[in-house]
């Protein structure tokens, strides 16, 4: 899964996603500049887009305020060639996912 195909294609969104995304108060608009601007990683058998100081900071360079999608994370699976997201939240840390 590259990052171009998740900004091009369709993400689509679990029951669980909507409700935690909508309780986070995270909308569908920050949740594709996110997938745009955010840092794409792999780990724990998902992918997983965050959004940090660095890419509000060169977001900003390109003339685009994301400073609310400071330390969000946005959980994905691919599953059937279609992409699935399973949770978002808002952790400034990228400890939990390092080896």
């Amino acid at each position: 899964m590259e990052n171009k195909n998740i900004i091009s294609q369709k993400i689509i969104y679990t029951h669980h996603s909507i409700v935690t995304l909508s309780k986070r108060r995270i909308n569908v608009e920050m949740v594709e500049k996110a997938l745009e601007y955010g840092r794409h990683i792999y780990a724990n058998g998902a992918h997983i887009c965050f959004v940090g100081k660095k890419e509000v900071k060169r977001a900003k360079n390109m003339g685009v305020n994301i400073q609310n999608l400071d330390g969000l994370n946005l959980i994905m699976q691919e599953q059937d060639g279609k992409i699935i997201l399973v949770t978002g939240f808002k952790n400034s840390s990228l400890k939990r996912y390092k080896h």
